[in-house]
């Protein structure tokens, strides 16, 4: 029972992305009224997929077994770095898909309406803004990494100066001019 549900699963993902691809590859060779009609089997077939995937998991896992006790609010820390960088691929390809969008109306204000005439109409090439995006996102990325290292800071301790030992009594602290070379 539980093969055939996960074949289902499949099977429906499978169905789901086969037409949104169809279609967003015949999108290329038809007008664009007729295009912009096509958007509707594509978003359709996948919210479609998402119901009957959603009603398959509910009856796959209706009577899992619980493994081991679920603590609400921790985590392992991988996940946290995970979902972070989930969050930055999407929105590294957003930016592309973005300007791709954008790129793709070229010389247009309201593509095949208003077209752009004046001397400064440019558009640069994708390679170029695909450098550009990426380069913003790899440095947030790096931003993003700072801030978790200087959190990670905050599980060591304190700095503490060294304290040099006296004759026989208790450790007594090095001043900074003594740990220079300066005398008192």
């Amino acid at each position: 029972m539980k093969g055939l549900l996960s074949v289902l699963q499949f099977g429906t993902f499978a169905l789901s992305a086969a037409i949104v691809i169809f279609f967003g590859i015949y999108g290329y060779f038809v007008e664009a009224a007729v295009r912009i009609k096509f958007s509707i089997p594509q978003v359709g077939s996948v919210l479609v997929a998402m119901v009957i995937i959603t009603v398959l998991d509910v009856i796959l896992f209706r009577k899992a077994e619980q493994t081991s006790r679920m603590n609400w609010g921790q985590i392992n820390p991988i996940s946290q770095y995970v979902l972070i960088f989930i969050a930055i691929s999407f929105t590294w390809l957003m930016g592309l898909m973005g300007y791709v969008r954008s790129g793709l109306r070229q010389h247009w204000h309201v593509y095949g309406v208003m077209r752009d005439n004046s001397v400064d109409a440019f558009t640069p090439t994708l390679g170029y803004a695909t450098k550009i995006v990426s380069l913003t996102v790899l440095i947030f990325f790096g931003l993003i990494g700072v801030v978790f290292w200087l959190t990670s800071l905050s599980s060591k301790p304190d700095w503490q100066p060294k304290a040099k030992k006296t004759g026989g009594g208790s450790p007594e602290p090095v001043s900074a001019s003594a740990s220079r070379g300066e005398l008192p």
